[in-house]
């Protein structure tokens, strides 16, 4: 039945790929397998990657920046739903050395936790309520260069 769908819809694909004004695909192979079964122009395809490249992770990273803590960090809905009042609690259970955790954020619970960690004086907790439009984007680095 695969090969039958397969001559079925063929005809379809192609049409819609002759009469876009452009494709995009996953990777340099399908870019190939799409030029090769769908006759099409090289320049009408863009490849667009979703996937990360490992070896940006096999490399040791050989430079740190000074911090005086670690820091864990949320970012989101502070909300019941979140389920943040059980992430504090066992941050502060952990009582891990040179940690702390900030979560950043708005929502309905924000008051409440604050109240929270200041009634417990947990010190090395911060929450950071954002109201809408204090910031375009948010970015969080993931890799540091050496």
């Amino acid at each position: 039945i695969g090969k039958i769908l397969y001559h079925l819809l063929l005809p379809m694909d192609k049409w819609n790929i002759k009469n876009a004004t452009h494709s995009i695909v996953i990777g340099d192979k399908i870019k190939e397998y799409f030029l090769r079964t769908r006759k099409t122009n090289s320049s009408d395809i863009s490849v667009v990657y979703n996937w990360q490249d490992e070896t940006r992770f096999l490399k040791p990273v050989t430079t740190h920046p000074k911090q005086d803590y670690f820091t864990f960090m949320y970012v989101g809905s502070i909300s019941r739903a979140a389920g943040l009042q059980i992430v504090i609690e066992a941050f502060s259970k952990a009582q891990i050395d040179g940690a702390r955790l900030i979560m950043a954020g708005s929502g309905n619970e924000c008051i409440n936790l604050k109240a929270e960690c200041d009634k417990n004086n947990y010190k090395n907790i911060l929450i950071k309520l954002l109201t809408s439009g204090c910031a375009c984007a948010i970015i969080i680095p993931a890799h540091i260069a050496g």
